[in-house]
């Protein structure tokens, strides 16, 4: 099994994920990914680096999101890791949109976004240690 690995840090400032999208899809062209799963792949992508961005370094410049891009398998996977606190709610669940504006707490819709879009997602949250977001794509 070949693995290959492609890694990029990028500062909290929003249009950087521009970047970490345009190297997904050009991994994912190299490898020969159907262009439909590439386009939700990046989709995905760009809404994990901005949830990174926003919600683990609250917008900070200073504080960096580390993108792991690797290629194994006939999969892509792509780890998202901002510099945060580490305090996210794993769960896609979300309250209805109703409720959401009841308790005037509008929410989760990013991660639901996200689990749509890809094959697999997996959300690893420490306290203290920041959070990664992993999305994956298989070949076929």
């Amino acid at each position: 099994m070949k693995t290959e690995k492609v890694t990029v840090t990028v500062p909290s400032i929003f249009g950087y994920e521009e970047v970490v999208v345009e190297a997904v899809g050009t991994i994912a062209r190299v490898r020969k990914f159907p262009f439909e799963k590439v386009s939700k792949l990046k989709v995905a992508v760009a809404e994990a680096c901005i949830n990174a961005i926003e919600h683990g370094n609250q917008k900070d410049p200073n504080k960096d999101v580390t993108v792991t891009i690797v290629y194994s398998d006939d999969a892509i996977d792509v780890s998202v890791k901002d510099s945060g606190d580490g305090e996210v709610d794993p769960s896609f669940e979300m309250i209805d949109l109703r409720e959401q504006i009841k308790q005037k707490k509008i929410g989760q819709w990013g991660l639901h976004l996200m689990r749509s879009l890809v094959d697999d997602i997996k959300i690893d949250a420490e306290s203290g240690e920041g959070t990664t977001t992993t999305v994956t794509i298989f070949q076929n």
